[in-house]
């Protein structure tokens, strides 16, 4: 943090949060003094807070907010100045406001909703500013490699034999992005989707640190087959890279693709073995791709029915209203499960134990009332005990008891109290000669 580039104001917030007072007498010169010695001794990273700073939470973050918008307003004229200095100031306001608006720290309750709500808007408008300024350092950074190559152009001697510098330089940096050594193409007849192709090669243009511009004249390196067919009998309309995008597109995906889009993310299940970190990765992709990106609502009630079964069994245990909610209470529950797998049971034998006499006894464990395993898995498919209807057990059957049922085994006739097999008064099924048929709840 630059503390030559913060107002008055803000050094002596940085000072009181720090924990010093009696500020009044001081000038702006003295206490950016202080607070540069300060800065010195600190842990990178760390938000400082006094325990005495206790901010009024509506007052700071109707001054973050103002600071916010001047912020705003300095990107814009920076942007239009073309001056390549102007990041510096805006990194230490970023920081200054960023440190501010974590030293809030609102808990999360109903009379704070508005204003945690405010405080995400702040941030976003942040994150945005520190995007939009990264983009015109390098845009400004672009335009001065371009003024010095211009420059040593212009100081080369104007001999017949010097002819080809020009093109040998202007090579030169197209070999530094060079989009066939990207390895990525798009033919028109399988593989990458169109949405896939254009995603790739939009993370291989940032990584170049090329402009659209430039990528457009070498678009015929990433394509192949009856994509490239297509595009030379196009390229002459083509001006720019959304005009390319747009007609891409318009001629390679499928007539219906945002309904058929809605189905194949409908019928987009969790695997089995394919972690919930990576499933909800791929469903934001798939939501991302369609031309109407759908609400968090809809992106939630989606993804809540197609996680896998483990996970659907145990929502009602959670409270959440967002997909990332979500997302973090699964997670937990993943590794719960694969603890729960790794469990060993105890061992049995005693031989090599110090305590033998402690050790587990497998013949004196108390024997649970209730189906066996074999039971169970009768119990699964077939009916339920109360309407015999197949499909749903009697603890979720929409009718009413119709039936007089045993609730633990569904034997016919009896209630769970009078059951031989349930109530651990009787001797089970071999006593009475009865055979169970195997009803399900």
């Amino acid at each position: 943090m630059d503390v030559n580039k913060l107002l008055k104001d803000e050094v002596k917030y940085e000072l009181l949060v720090r924990g010093f007072s009696g500020l009044q007498a001081e000038t702006v010169t003295s206490m950016r003094r202080q607070l540069q010695e300060i800065i010195r001794t600190e842990t990178f990273g760390d938000i400082v807070t006094d325990a005495g700073y206790n901010p009024v939470p509506l007052d700071e973050i109707e001054i973050i907010t103002k600071k916010t918008e001047s912020l705003e307003q300095f990107v814009d004229s920076w942007r239009n100045s073309g001056k390549e200095k102007g990041d510096e100031v805006i990194d230490t306001k970023l920081k200054h406001l960023y440190g501010r608006v974590q030293r809030l720290k609102l808990e999360d309750k109903p009379e704070n909703r508005v204003l945690c709500s405010a405080v995400s808007n702040i941030m976003a408008r942040l994150e945005a500013i520190e995007v939009d300024a990264d983009k015109i350092q390098q845009a400004l950074q672009m335009e001065f490699l371009a003024r010095s190559r211009g420059n040593a152009l212009s100081q080369l001697p104007s001999e017949p034999t010097n002819s080809n510098t020009s093109t040998i330089i202007t090579n030169i940096h197209k070999h530094q992005f060079e989009p066939r050594k990207w390895e990525v193409h798009f033919t028109g007849e399988g593989g990458l989707s169109v949405s896939a192709f254009l995603e790739i090669v939009e993370e291989k243009r940032r990584a170049s640190n090329i402009s659209h511009g430039e990528l457009l004249t070498c678009v015929s390196d990433l394509l192949q087959g009856v994509a490239a067919i297509w595009y030379r009998s196009v390229q002459n309309g083509i001006k720019s890279w959304k005009d390319f995008e747009s007609l891409l597109r318009e001629q390679f995906q499928p007539f219906n693709y945002e309904q058929e889009l809605w189905a194949e993310i409908k019928s987009r299940t969790q695997g089995p073995e394919e972690r919930v970190g990576i499933y909800f990765a791929v469903m934001d992709n798939l939501f991302k791709r369609l031309p109407t990106i759908p609400t968090e609502d809809q992106r939630l009630n989606i993804l809540q029915q197609n996680i896998h079964p483990y996970f659907i069994h145990n929502l009602g245990l959670a409270s959440y209203s967002t997909v990332e909610e979500l997302l973090k209470f699964c997670k937990k529950l993943e590794v719960n499960r694969d603890m729960a797998g790794k469990c060993e049971p105890p061992p049995t034998q005693r031989d090599n134990l110090l305590e033998p006499d402690l050790a587990y006894r497998g013949d004196s464990c108390i024997s649970i009332p209730g189906p066996s395993r074999r039971l169970m898995a009768v119990e699964h498919r077939s009916k339920c005990w109360n309407c015999l209807e197949e499909g749903h057990r009697f603890s979720t059957c929409s009718k009413s008891r119709i039936r007089r049922f045993c609730f633990g085994c569904g034997r016919d006739g009896v209630i769970r109290a009078q059951c031989p097999r349930c109530s651990g008064n009787g001797h089970g099924d071999e006593a009475t000669g009865r055979r169970f048929t195997g009803q399900s709840r």
